[in-house]
């Protein structure tokens, strides 16, 4: 059995405990999401300053059988983490209630970027639309409608990458155990996005010019295609003649996209 506990303001020490001691024949996770509501929890568990104590991947805490997660642990300014901690922790629980070892999940290599520069910022408002941050026209409980959740959705920048799972570089760079900080060296390009074709979204910065765009486009004779563009470490893939990627891509398009092994070239 598992029992996830939610705390109001109004708990107490006596009305916690018989959840807690559950855990003697089945799992706990506590997800109060406020870490002041959850401050009669601290008896029972080894805390910090931040919350309560677990272990990084596994959620566990002193108690054998209890799991925690969200704002009870460290204070969570954005939803989805605490979210996807809530997995990891119902993932333990799982693990811990078939009688099997207790293991973080494999995080698998990312490569990430430091805050976008203020020239960056409108680059990613190019995908965005300009409306304000909307809140629920009715109680907060409710949630959104779904019109509100589609005006609301707009508003993504899209700083994920369209190709996470299937990425090639970082599938390779996960295998072989690359570390990205290993060869930092000075700043890092700026970042940019041609969105002008209707299917596709190109992002030089991604590119690691294996040139197979340029010889598929070649391949099927597009008027304009790809090209390669300066000497050395300065070489990029870029359009000819000043034109666009819709110009570019008539034709080869959707070809271009599948053989990119990276987030270069991807779908909108």
């Amino acid at each position: 059995m598992t029992v996830l506990l939610g705390v109001s303001r109004k708990a107490t020490i006596n009305n916690i405990a018989p959840w807690v001691k559950i855990c003697a024949t089945g799992a706990v996770i506590i997800a109060t999401g406020d870490i002041a509501v959850s401050s009669h929890l601290t008896v029972f568990f080894d805390t910090n300053k931040a919350g309560i104590n677990t272990d990084e991947g596994t959620f566990t805490t002193s108690l054998p059988g209890v799991f925690a997660c969200g704002s009870v642990v460290r204070s969570q300014k954005i939803a989805v983490r605490a979210v996807a901690q809530g997995k990891g922790a119902a993932m333990s629980a799982s693990l811990y209630l078939s009688g099997k070892e207790l293991q973080p999940p494999h995080k698998m290599f990312n490569s990430r970027f430091d805050k976008l520069l203020p020239i960056e910022v409108d680059e990613y408002l190019k995908e965005s639309v300009p409306d304000n941050r909307l809140s629920p026209g009715k109680e907060n409980l409710e949630g959104f409608t779904l019109e509100e959740a589609r005006k609301e959705a707009a508003r993504c920048l899209h700083c994920d990458c369209r190709k996470l799972d299937n990425c090639k570089l970082r599938i390779y760079s996960d295998e072989y155990n690359a570390d990205r900080k290993k060869y930092l060296l000075g700043t890092r390009k700026t970042l940019s996005k041609h969105i002008q074709h209707d299917l596709v979204v190109y992002e030089p910065e991604k590119c690691i010019k294996c040139g197979l765009c340029v010889n598929i486009a070649n391949q099927h004779k597009e008027q304009i295609g790809l090209t390669y563009a300066g000497r050395g470490f300065d070489v990029r893939i870029t359009v000819p003649f000043g034109q666009t990627v819709k110009e570019a891509l008539i034709v080869s398009a959707k070809e271009c996209v599948e053989a990119c092994p990276t987030g270069a070239l991807a779908f909108k």
